[in-house]
């Protein structure tokens, strides 16, 4: 079996190796190979079949997929389809400190048990953001510091608060929920918009919810209101009415509850201490 090898791809001193390719394997199979390195990849448009770790497995677009150095996977195109795939690569060196100083975020995409390495469905919006952090790192020296921030954004964007209930590892459509409910036309609707963005009855999601998040679908996205509302207070003098209305919160004291059960004191409070910071 092909082992490609970390110093026989980069100069020496890179740290990083980034690239696009289109129609990579167009009705045949690429060379099923293992790496020193550990690499992200993700599709950009079209699909293709990804075989891992003797499993055949269909990429599509929005698919965004951690290969751990010890997985030996290749891909192939299916019949005409466009395919778009871009291909981060690092060294051990990179990964290994990462998981070093953010644990449980590492845990949660590359150390995961069992056969086949994670896969995230990407929101629309999150591959926009993706595809424009890779232009701006293609641009750059392939030094520590952009390998670094390139990671950091990835991690800030899947994960805004650190993991602690996914050992479980959330099924596709439930990571895809919890990062669109984050848009006002969800989260103002409550629960409902969590189970709208889901696709799924609302039972099914409660069940996964308790599963795989620890937690309800009411829960999560009164913090999703919560934090949004935290934003508004530092950011702007809008009334608290109106950012209570915005939360699609018609009841101004239920509004304060939701608010005081995340962040400990009141709206009010809270936007007077982040005032107070300000000299």
């Amino acid at each position: 079996m092909l082992k490609l090898k970390w110093h026989e791809i980069v100069a020496p001193g890179e740290y990083y190796h980034l690239a696009t390719k289109a129609n990579p394997t167009r009705n045949k199979d690429s060379r099923i190979h293992t790496h020193d390195f550990a690499e992200i990849f993700w599709i950009e448009a079209g699909r293709c079949v990804h075989h891992i770790n003797g499993e055949r497995k269909i990429a599509s677009s929005g698919d965004l997929i951690f290969i751990r150095h010890k997985d030996t996977h290749g891909f192939r195109g299916i019949g005409r389809d466009h395919v778009v795939l871009t291909n981060l690569a690092f060294p051990l060196r990179v990964f290994n400190d990462f998981a070093r100083r953010y644990p449980k975020f590492w845990a949660t995409i590359y150390e995961k048990g069992g056969c086949l390495p994670s896969r995230i469905h990407l929101t629309p919006q999150q591959l926009g953001q993706f595809k424009g952090l890779a232009m701006e790192l293609a641009k750059m020296p392939r030094c520590r510091l952009f390998i670094d921030r390139f990671i950091l954004s990835l991690l800030v964007n899947l994960f805004p608060y650190e993991p602690t209930q996914l050992d479980s590892h959330p099924p596709d459509w439930l990571q895809t929920a919890c990062q669109q409910v984050k848009q006002p036309v969800y989260f103002s609707q409550g629960a409902h918009g969590f189970v709208k963005a889901a696709g799924r009855c609302h039972e099914h999601v409660a069940r996964a919810c308790r599963l795989h998040l620890g937690t309800t679908p009411s829960a999560f996205v009164n913090r999703v209101r919560a934090e949004h509302a935290a934003h508004q207070l530092r950011m702007t003098s809008r009334p608290i009415v109106d950012i209570a209305m915005d939360c699609g919160i018609q009841n101004l004291a239920h509004f304060y509850k939701i608010f005081k059960d995340v962040y400990g004191i009141p709206p009010r409070q809270y936007r007077l201490n982040q005032q107070n910071m300000i000299p």
